[in-house]
């Protein structure tokens, strides 16, 4: 959509569900060479009293890319983005690791340093390196947070808004 003229992607985004289209404004709203415009709308969110059998389960859901499904951000509640307060991530090694029964929000990684959503992608991409987490915050909403995670196997790299 950011590369067609604004009168043509805007007729295609009022086709779409207000939720879908929303979404996508969001996204939109940012240079696609930063770390806004390569986030995701759609990350695995889960409150902190979820226990680990629930995350593993929410991740193992075949609709979820492997790419997303690597990292489970934890939030107070609203948990739908943009979240509530954002309390910090596992990874899925992580709860692979850790007794089913136990809440994640014991086992939580709050080691991430902070971006800007307007930060480029290289600057992005630096601060992802295997398996790395990066966490922004978002100007008007210090509850939001951009985060990517890369793949050591593939390459493959995958930015989340919460």
């Amino acid at each position: 959509l950011s590369e067609l003229p604004s009168e043509q992607a805007e007729a295609l985004l009022q086709l779409m569900e207000p939720d879908e289209a929303a979404d996508l404004r969001r996204l939109l709203a940012y240079d696609e060479n930063t770390a806004g415009g390569l986030m995701t709308t759609e990350p695995v969110i889960l409150g902190p009293e979820a226990s680990i059998a629930e995350a593993l389960a929410v991740v193992r859901k075949e609709e979820l890319s492997a790419a997303l499904a690597t990292t489970v951000f934890v939030c107070r509640a609203p948990l739908e983005t943009p979240t509530g307060k954002y309390l910090g991530m596992v990874h899925i090694q992580r709860l692979l690791r850790e007794p089913p029964h136990n809440p994640i929000g014991a086992i939580l990684d709050k080691d991430v340093e902070p971006l800007s959503p307007e930060d480029s992608r290289r600057t992005t991409w630096s601060h992802s390196r295997s398996w790395t987490r990066t966490r922004c915050s978002w100007g008007r909403s210090p509850s939001t947070t951009c985060s990517t995670t890369s793949c050591p196997r593939t390459g493959a790299r995958t930015a989340t808004m919460t």
